[in-house]
């Protein structure tokens, strides 16, 4: 099975793997998740319900991985990053943070592309008759899911520093900075199997997420989105 490298044209080539209970699993969190998110822009759920869902299919997949032995370092660091953060802003124990607990859903934006990749991208994907078609909006739902996430992050960083809110700011840097690590390092790897598509594509892709990452930090219009 080959994947069409849009940059060079030439074919990415795929061992051919049986899909597995892992990645059937794998796409049923990340599906879930993707309703989930788009009930709560719907206002059909709230923060603390969305929250809540993510929590459970974070452990389902966990658990999937460890069944798996699919479970490694860049797994371990997410997973342990993305759990703290939810109880630092959902917990309510931290009045600070509370009020930013809508990031913790907005961070799983990412769940989108993942969505695609297990669909059709990697070896042993559900559907391999989608390859192609999964690639292609693999990419650039990635590229703008991943500069979104790190770009609000770092404006939030910002702006709460400058609005003298020093916990928010010092947790929004850091997390910022792990988990824009991840998301660099599982680029090279997803775009090695995948290809790395058309330039502009990406750009716009990426000027998109950074560009929606601004108009969520301005205080006059985040009550759109929040």
């Amino acid at each position: 099975v080959s994947v069409t490298n849009l940059d060079s044209g030439t074919p990415v080539n795929i061992e051919f793997v049986p899909t597995s209970r892992y990645a059937l699993v794998q796409l049923g969190c990340f599906l879930l998740s993707c309703v989930s998110l788009v009930l709560y822009a719907l206002r059909q759920v709230t923060v603390s319900q969305e929250l809540a869902i993510e929590t459970f299919l974070l452990l389902a997949r966990g658990l999937n991985e460890l069944t798996a032995s699919k479970f490694d370092w860049t797994d371990a660091v997410h997973h342990s990053a993305t759990a703290a953060g939810l109880f630092l802003m959902a917990s309510g124990r931290f009045e600070a943070l509370t009020q930013f607990a809508w990031v913790g859903v907005h961070m799983q934006c990412l769940h989108f592309p993942m969505s695609w990749w297990y669909i059709g991208c990697r070896r042993g994907c559900v559907l391999n008759s989608w390859r192609e078609y999964a690639s292609r909006h693999f990419r650039w739902t990635w590229v703008m899911a991943m500069t979104y996430r790190g770009g609000l992050m770092f404006l939030l960083a910002v702006q709460s520093a400058f609005d003298g809110l020093l916990a928010p700011a010092v947790l929004f840097a850091l997390f910022g900075t792990a988990f824009s690590y991840l998301d660099v390092t599982w680029t090279k790897s997803f775009f090695a199997v995948v290809g790395w598509g058309p330039r502009p594509v990406r750009s716009r892709a990426a000027l998109g997420g950074m560009a929606l990452a601004r108009l969520l930090t301005l205080k006059s219009m985040g009550w759109l989105w929040t």
